[in-house]
């Protein structure tokens, strides 16, 4: 591992007490310094020096900024049972009805509920709702744009192996 992808933090404490990340001293900067590590009892003592590492996500699972997924919009045939389990649904976009059906995201078991009601009000459109999540670390429109990148050299590098 480079010496420009890694930090050593050290940390030092002696309880009674709890110890929070923000306690950790070294060159970088703790992002969630509120997030307890552990608690100290009496005449406890905890020495350690920790490794930060900088990598990517094909590397290893760990270093991922979040994750990605992807729903099929759903279209529900509209009766006053559905409609007042749609109404009351709360999923990622906003349920909108139109020309007797509902343009919806449900949840599993809103889907079971309702095919229990109707087993053929589902069926799927040719939408589908596509989610980013950050763990903070980076802004979803970043992690997709560095996929894409990624994406294209791979693709470059594919191309020009079969060449």
């Amino acid at each position: 591992m480079n010496e420009k992808t890694k930090i050593e933090f050290k940390l030092v404490k002696k309880g009674p007490c709890t110890v929070y990340a923000e306690e950790l001293k070294g060159s970088g900067e703790v992002v969630y310094g509120k997030i307890p590590i552990t608690i100290l009892g009496d005449n406890h003592k905890l020495e350690l020096v920790a490794t930060a590492t900088l990598g990517k996500g094909i590397q290893h699972a760990k270093y991922l900024p979040g994750l990605c997924y992807y729903r099929h919009i759903l279209e529900v045939t509209s009766s006053n049972k559905i409609d007042q389990l749609i109404e009351k649904s709360k999923g990622l976009i906003a349920a909108e009805k139109k020309s007797g059906k509902w343009i919806c995201d449900l949840n599993d078991a809103l889907v079971e509920e309702i095919q229990s009601i109707d087993k053929n009000a589902i069926s799927h459109s040719s939408e589908i709702l596509f989610v980013i999540e950050s763990f903070g670390n980076m802004p979803p429109k970043d992690i997709l744009s560095k996929a894409i990148e990624s994406l294209t050299d791979n693709l470059e590098e594919f191309e020009k192996a079969i060449d």
